[in-house]
This record gives C-alpha cells, sequence and structure tokens, in this order.
C-alpha cells in the first residue's frame, strides 16, 4: 500500500472544505455522466466490484484516476466515515493532488 503524505491528506481536506469534492456514489455517477468530474480518488482497500465499476466509468468519459490510502484515511481526511471513493469537481485540485 503507498504511503499517502500529509501535504496530500491536507490538500484533499482543503478540497472538501472548498466545496470541490463528493464521496457518495450517487453524487460520484452523476458528476461522472454530466462530465463534471475532473478526478476520481479510490481507496486502495476498496471492493472489486467497486473499482471496477469507477475504473470502466473513467475510460469511458476519459477521467484520470488515482488508488491511494485506505477507506479509513480518506473518510478522515475528508471529515467523512470510511469513504472508498471520492470524485474532485475542480481542474486545479485535481492537478495537485495528482501530483
Amino acid at each position: 500500500m503507498e504511503q499517502v503524505s500529509k501535504k496530500w491528506l491536507g490538500l484533499l481536506g482543503l478540497a472538501r472544505r472548498a466545496g470541490k469534492l463528493l464521496f457518495v456514489e450517487e453524487a460520484n455517477m452523476k458528476a461522472i455522466r454530466s462530465r463534471k468530474a475532473a478526478l476520481i480518488i479510490l481507496a486502495e482497500d476498496a471492493a472489486q466490484n467497486t473499482k471496477k465499476n469507477y475504473y470502466n466509468k473513467a475510460r469511458f468519459y476519459n477521467i484520470p484516476i488515482l488508488e491511494k490510502g485506505t477507506k479509513q484515511i480518506l473518510g478522515q481526511a475528508i471529515g467523512s466515515s470510511n469513504t472508498a471513493a471520492i470524485v474532485c469537481l475542480d481542474r486545479g485540485f485535481s492537478k495537485q493532488l495528482q501530483r
């Protein structure tokens, strides 16, 4: 499992406070289908079915996807419970998070 830096988690938290992240399945899929998603972030320990679903959507809609951290770590960073998938709506935050 890849180490997640405090700086990266802080940036994720900042994007959340700025209202640029979605982390509820239904809202995530709506943003992806409407082409508002700039980046998909998946927890490394997300279920295989969840990963498959998001990878298929990412490929179809040409959205970059990143697997990083665990559900617990991602959830803590955005002030939520365990989170398997996060969608970033902002291109600027997306570029920073992909570094």
